[in-house]
C-alpha cells in the first residue's frame, strides 16, 4: 500500500475478503493519514451489501488534486469500472460459501455432520488463478498501470486453481430442487445440468426439504405437480423415486 501510495498519482483499488477485513483496514489508514497529515487520499469502502447510490458516489472518479483508496470485495472484479486507477493491490483471498465442516476441522465426521444438516458458511479461500488475472486487470484501464500481488508467483503457479468451482459444486441445493419440483421437474437426477451437483448432495436436499415439510410425498399430489399451499400458506411440492 505504501508502494502504491509512494508511486504516481492514480487511485488504488484493494482487494480483500469482505466487509470485517474492508473495515479494519479503513480504520487504520484512515488513522495513519491523519496522522500524516495528507488530506488528499480519501479512503472508501466498496461491497456488494451497499446502497446503488453509495456505490455510484464510490466509482466515481476521483476529484482533481485527490486520490482514492477503495478497499472492495471481490465485486470490483468485473461488475464495477472505477475510473483513475492506476494501481490494484491484491491480497489473494475472498469470501465463499462453503458446505461441510469447520475451517481447519481434523475430523472427517465433522465434515459428514454438517454436510448431512445442511450446514453451509462462508469461509476466507484463496481466489483462482483467473480471478487473479481479472484483479490485475482493473489496474491502468485508461492508462499505466501496475499491480501489487501479496503472493508469490510461485504460490500463484503451484496453489492457485486455474478457476473456481462452480457455486452449485459447493453450497446445498435445496432451493434449486425445490424449484424444480416447483416447475414439475420430477426425475432431477436425471436432469441436464450442465454442471451437475454431486448425486449426494440432491439425496440430501430432498432428506432436508422432507423434514422441513416443503416436499411431499408424490402419493398425496401427482408426482411432478404444481406446488401445492399447505395450511400455513408455504408452498410445497411432490416428491418421489429420484432413479
Amino acid at each position: 500500500m505504501q508502494r502504491a501510495l509512494l508511486a504516481h498519482a492514480g487511485s488504488i483499488l484493494v482487494f480483500l475478503p469482505g466487509q470485517r477485513e474492508i473495515r479494519a483496514v479503513a480504520q487504520e489508514l484512515s488513522a495513519a493519514l491523519r496522522r500524516s497529515g495528507d488530506d488528499r487520499v480519501h479512503v472508501e469502502p466498496l461491497y456488494g451489501g451497499m446502497s446503488l447510490e453509495r456505490q455510484r458516489q464510490v466509482i466515481r472518479a476521483a476529484a482533481p488534486g485527490t486520490r482514492k483508496v477503495v478497499l472492495a470485495t471481490n465485486v470490483a472484479e468485473t461488475s464495477l469500472t472505477i475510473p483513475g486507477t492506476r494501481y490494484v493491490v491484491d491480497c489473494g483471498r475472498e469470501k465463499q460459501r462453503v458446505f461441510g465442516g469447520a475451517e481447519g476441522s481434523s475430523a472427517p465426521d465433522a465434515d459428514a455432520a454438517a454436510q448431512s444438516a445442511g450446514v453451509s458458511r462462508f469461509s476466507v479461500q484463496w481466489v483462482s488463478q483467473a480471478s487473479a488475472e481479472q484483479r490485475a486487470g482493473r489496474a491502468g484501464r485508461t492508462g499505466p498501470g501496475h499491480c501489487y500481488r501479496l503472493f508469490s508467483s510461485a504460490h500463484f503457479v503451484n496453489e492457485l486453481e486455474p478457476h473456481a468451482p462452480p457455486a452449485i459444486a459447493r453450497v446445498p441445493v435445496d432451493g434449486v430442487v425445490l424449484q424444480m419440483r416447483a416447475m414439475g421437474i420430477d426425475k432431477i437426477a436425471r436432469f441436464p445440468f450442465l454442471t451437475p451437483p454431486e448425486p449426494g448432495a440432491l439425496r440430501r436436499a430432498q432428506r432436508t426439504l422432507a423434514i422441513l415439510g416443503a416436499l411431499r410425498p408424490s402419493g398425496g399430489a401427482p408426482a411432478g405437480s404444481e406446488n401445492a399451499v399447505g395450511a400455513g400458506g408455504g408452498h410445497f411440492g411432490a416428491f418421489g423415486d429420484d432413479g
